[in-house]
């Protein structure tokens, strides 16, 4: 360097500084909600005949783990996404439900573990139908999550379906 200028080493540093930097307030800002998140996600093409006889909306249930290191509680963000058609009954009163269980329970899950999720869906075609719940104060581990579909009366239909559950730990 000859006093008048900066040197490609100067460069190549002040570049490693400011990518440190970016690092650094990228780690705060994913920190500072107190979550560590991690994804699964689980679909299915299988053609599923649904009756008034809650049945799995997938073959198996979908596994998830939160890793327990210096976190607390668990939460778990649920999302599924469905094809619905066919929706039958004697006076159009069918509603097509879920219900949604983490661990074998479906006590404690956000806004409501049950509910009816579509009643319009009587023709041939499909629509598609999403929902989001949420299960907190998990204890950190393994957990399972099984989706059941029902109707109130009559039959439905899906076909492909997809379950995406988001694991967060909360840091202490």
């Amino acid at each position: 360097m000859n006093g008048k200028g900066i040197s490609f080493t100067m460069l190549i540093v002040m570049g490693m500084l400011f990518a440190q930097i970016a690092r650094a307030q990228t780690t705060e800002e994913t920190t500072a909600t107190g979550l560590v998140l991690a994804k699964v996600v689980k679909t299915s093409s299988a053609p599923l005949q649904i009756t008034t006889t809650p049945s799995a909306a997938f073959e198996t249930p979908l596994k998830v783990a939160c890793i327990a290191l210096v976190y607390t509680k668990c939460a778990l963000l649920i999302h599924l996404d469905t094809q619905v058609n066919a929706i039958t009954s004697n006076d159009n009163a069918a509603v097509f439900g879920v219900e949604i269980q983490v661990d074998g329970s479906s006590t404690n899950i956000s806004p409501n573990a049950v509910l009816g999720l579509d009643s319009t869906s009587t023709g041939g075609g499909s629509n598609a139908r999403s929902f989001t719940w949420i299960k907190i104060g998990l204890a950190p581990g393994k957990h399972e999550v099984n989706v059941q579909f029902f109707t109130t009366e009559g039959t439905a239909a899906s076909a492909d379906r997809t379950l995406t559950v988001e694991t967060m730990a909360v840091v202490e």
